[in-house]
């Protein structure tokens, strides 16, 4: 990977779960961006460590997820702005993996994938959290927690690791009707309306690679996108 990494003038270190998070602490310290590819390998305690070094240093650190809404975000934003949903007083997400029993874990499920949806969530609608609160029902690997946002917004977010298939949904409930998502396509059910009606489809999105993963990485030091905003908002998530 050197010279890959040259070329967009950045370095990257990988880090498996099974390293300690003293040594991913260090690579930080020395400014090395770092992809974390086995983050439920670590408990909240070293996940809050290595989230306060790389804020203050601000060092990149990234997961190894996709964005959940690349795909339609243009749509969101547009309807979003629109002023269709009137008021809104709702939000709701659902996000459901076939992980397996040896990778099902509710913590899990909120670092490697919560984190990053509630992000993209605060973004789509232009708000800070101001407090995060969450449960882990590690019998049955599943997550609830809930975001109070600026304006008087709330986010109720369910993951689970144990389902059948994947499976994603986004609810943003207003005062004249009613928007969701899958990540891939939007629907909208004004209120009165019985059934919600497509206004952008596309097919789901292919798995996440490690080549993807890779590229997005090596992409990002010239955006300035990396996922410490949504592991901090795992970590404060996770009591």
């Amino acid at each position: 990977m050197g010279s890959a990494c040259k070329a967009v003038a950045v370095e990257c270190g990988v880090c498996a779960g099974a390293i300690a998070a003293a040594q991913v602490r260090g690579v930080l310290e020395r400014g090395v961006p770092v992809l974390i590819a086995g983050i439920d390998g670590f408990s909240a305690t070293d996940l809050r460590a290595i989230h306060a070094v790389a804020t203050a240093g601000e060092r990149p650190v990234f997961l190894p997820r996709g964005t959940a809404y690349a795909r339609c975000e243009k749509v969101l934003r547009g309807f979003l702005g629109s002023g269709r949903l009137g008021p809104i007083g709702h939000i709701s997400c659902s996000d459901s993996r076939a992980a397996g029993e040896q990778a099902a874990s509710g913590a899990g499920q909120l670092i490697r994938y919560g984190g990053g949806h509630l992000e993209e969530i605060c973004s789509l609608l232009g708000a800070s959290a101001h407090n995060v609160m969450a449960r882990t029902d590690e019998q049955n690997a599943m997550a609830q927690a809930y975001l109070e946002l600026d304006g008087g917004l709330h986010v109720h977010y369910s993951g689970a690791m144990n389902a059948s298939t994947d499976s994603h949904g986004l609810w943003i409930e207003g005062a004249k009707g009613s928007l969701r998502t899958d990540g891939a396509s939007v629907w909208w059910r004004k209120r009165g309306w019985r059934f919600f009606v497509p206004v952008h489809y596309r097919r789901a999105a292919p798995p996440l690679s490690a080549r993807r993963v890779l590229d997005r990485v090596l992409a990002s030091p010239t955006s300035g996108t990396d996922d410490r905003v949504a592991l901090g908002l795992a970590v404060a998530a996770m009591i």
